[in-house]
């Protein structure tokens, strides 16, 4: 799981404002594992497995035949995603406020992907790819924190030059 967690973490901080698909995917099957891990006793890992798979590929379909519903969705999952994460690092996520943290975090990131698009998948696939980078390895909150910020911006960065050298007729997103 670390291994796919470092190719996925290394290919949405590089590249994930042009696979926006793969971005709502992985969201989605992040997602979709961690809230099965709730409902689906430790022994049936295949079973959480399954249904991380199954949400992330409901994700990827609703985002190639539903594109312009898929945004907002898209919004709300990545949001969520990330308030997810950082909620399990500063311990939040036993808490029953952990639903309500994941409603306000999905709302900001619905409200960010329907109003600023390109900017949006630019700024949450880098976190999102740093996010799966740094779960990777253990590190103290501080250090986490550090990492996190210096890696997102350098997301931010090579996908913004990258965008800006290929030009938008060769940077299009793929859907």
């Amino acid at each position: 799981m670390v291994i796919l967690q470092l190719v996925m973490g290394v290919a949405l901080l590089l590249a994930g404002r042009r696979v926006f698909w793969f971005l709502v995917g992985c969201a989605g099957f992040l997602i979709g594992l961690r809230l099965a891990q709730y409902f689906v006793p430790p022994e049936n890992q295949h079973l959480t497995f399954i249904i991380g798979v199954a949400a992330g590929v409901l994700c990827v379909l609703l985002t190639l035949f539903a594109k312009k519903l898929a945004i907002g969705v898209a919004g709300f999952v990545i949001g969520a995603f990330i308030a997810m994460q950082f909620s399990q690092l500063f311990g939040v996520e036993q808490s029953p406020r952990l639903w309500l943290l994941l409603i306000v975090g999905g709302a900001i990131g619905a409200v960010f992907f329907s109003v600023i698009f390109n900017l949006s998948l630019i700024l949450f696939s880098s976190c999102v790819g740093a996010l799966l980078i740094l779960q990777s390895v253990r590190l103290q909150p501080a250090a986490f924190s550090f990492l996190f910020i210096l890696l997102s911006t350098a997301g931010i960065i090579f996908q913004t030059k990258l965008h800006q050298k290929l030009g938008p007729h060769l940077s299009k997103i793929k859907f």
